[in-house]
């Protein structure tokens, strides 16, 4: 089993479903992680229950689809934590959008490195 301990992880789609479901078992796991959605509140209360546990966690509330967003999160996920691990997106991606190419690109080298 990989440990995940002390690794940074963005998880996006995290205010509800499988988003949040991972983002909880990736701070159960020791990683600290970087949430991020259109729902500030539901990541403010994702944030508060990850902490009640023990976890660390980071909200950022935007459109991840958004690429001067997306470019934001990968950075602040690496300000505030450190070297990125993994980047899982949820939901927010539709064949029709894509993700922005500049989380594609920045996350992926991150995780080519770290990996």
């Amino acid at each position: 089993m990989v440990d995940l301990k002390d690794k940074v992880a963005i998880v996006t789609g995290a205010s509800a479903g499988i988003g949040r479901a991972s983002a909880k078992l990736f701070a159960r796991a020791g990683t600290k992680v970087v949430v991020a959605a259109r729902r500030k509140a539901e990541l403010d209360s994702l944030v508060r229950e990850i902490a009640g546990e023990g976890g660390d966690a980071l909200a950022l509330a935007s459109d991840v689809s958004d690429e001067a967003f997306a470019k934001e999160l990968v950075e602040r996920a690496e300000q505030s934590y450190g070297r990125l691990m993994s980047a899982s997106t949820m939901p927010a991606y539709s064949a029709n959008r894509g993700r922005p190419r500049a989380f594609r690109s920045k996350a992926g080298t991150e995780l080519s490195r770290s990996i």
